[in-house]
């Protein structure tokens, strides 16, 4: 564990596993901890929309220049 710590993706299923299976409502502690983890959720999904959005768009505006094909599918 210390040397792979939770990652988002495990600390989310760990949350939704928690909360799901409570009989009550979620506590204050799993709603902080839901909101803390769903902020850093989102600043990763804002990552990957930047990176599509520009990274993504530039590989692809060179390729069409150059006449790059794309690779199939088989």
């Amino acid at each position: 564990v210390l040397r792979n710590p939770a990652g988002l993706n495990d600390t989310l299923v760990d949350l939704i596993n928690t909360v799901s299976l409570a009989d009550t409502a979620p506590t204050k502690q799993a709603a902080a901890v839901s909101n803390e983890v769903m902020a850093r959720v989102d600043i990763e999904i804002g990552k990957v929309e930047r990176l599509t959005a520009i990274e993504v768009a530039a590989v692809n505006r060179l390729a069409l220049e150059r006449a790059v094909e794309a690779p199939s599918g088989g």
